[in-house]
């Protein structure tokens, strides 16, 4: 049997057009819906990790600039005498100068 479909029914390649029922365009539709919504997250998650990364960085840097200088060789105006900073075990500071 050939099946011979009318212009108004067939597509421009001569196939007969299928169309959709009720219940499948709504189960699209969801199936849209919960995509961009799953899509939306991902994109807001991978926002949120950029951002804690970069705020991790920041931290660490800010946080490096603040530690006092523990080796090298400073040059001042107001001290004309050698003076020597040596740290103990526990970090704290003893100070030795001529006077």
């Amino acid at each position: 049997m050939v099946s011979v479909c009318r212009p108004a029914a067939c597509a421009k390649d001569g196939k007969p057009i299928v169309y959709a029922t009720y219940r499948e365009t709504i189960l699209r539709r969801r199936g849209r819906w919960f995509l961009r919504l799953l899509r939306l997250c991902l994109a807001a998650l991978l926002l949120v990790a950029l951002a804690a990364g970069a705020g991790v960085l920041w931290l660490r840097r800010a946080m490096q600039a603040q530690l006092p200088q523990l080796d090298g060789d400073r040059r001042t105006i107001a001290i004309t005498e050698p003076v020597t900073v040596q740290r103990d075990h526990q970090g704290v500071p003893h100070i030795s100068a001529a006077s």
